[in-house]
């Protein structure tokens, strides 16, 4: 699977979280993504670094079969008084890969995913996250945390 490797200073993500598993992702991830742009929620968010949804996936319980946390955010400046119904997730300095997936989102991102899982990455599952970005809507990053 092409990639390419980066590490990335560390940074904060204040956004909206759920607990969720790969086997449910559809009944759970989907209807957050639609909270997050009906209700406004990602404006909500103090201090943001940039115009980016960073969407975080961590505390993995495992690995890919496991449960996790799932946040849909924003990186921000600083982390002070955090809204209301939403998490903070840190990251520290780390090495990542990098996957792009391309195409008509979210049928895309879910077959990137899946060719993701069936790759032989030194994964971490520390904390992985994908860049989703409104001026190129048919490519989403995803940066997967290596060991």
């Amino acid at each position: 699977m092409e990639h390419r490797e980066q590490t990335l200073p560390a940074f904060h993500v204040v956004g909206v979280q759920i607990r969720t598993n790969n086997a449910d992702a559809i009944d759970t991830i989907g209807p957050l993504w639609g909270r997050v742009m009906t209700e406004g929620l990602i404006q909500k968010i103090p201090d943001p670094s940039d115009e980016q949804l960073i969407a975080v996936y961590s505390s993995y319980e495992s690995d890919h079969t496991g449960a996790y946390d799932y946040t849909i955010g924003r990186r921000v400046n600083s982390v002070g008084e955090i809204p209301e119904g939403m998490a903070h997730v840190e990251f520290p300095e780390s090495r990542y890969a990098v996957v792009t997936s391309r195409g008509e989102m979210p049928d895309a991102l879910v077959q990137t995913w899946m060719k993701i899982w069936q790759a032989d990455l030194p994964r971490a599952f520390t904390a992985d996250f994908e860049v989703h970005d409104f001026e190129t809507p048919d490519q989403v990053e995803i940066w997967l945390s290596l060991k």
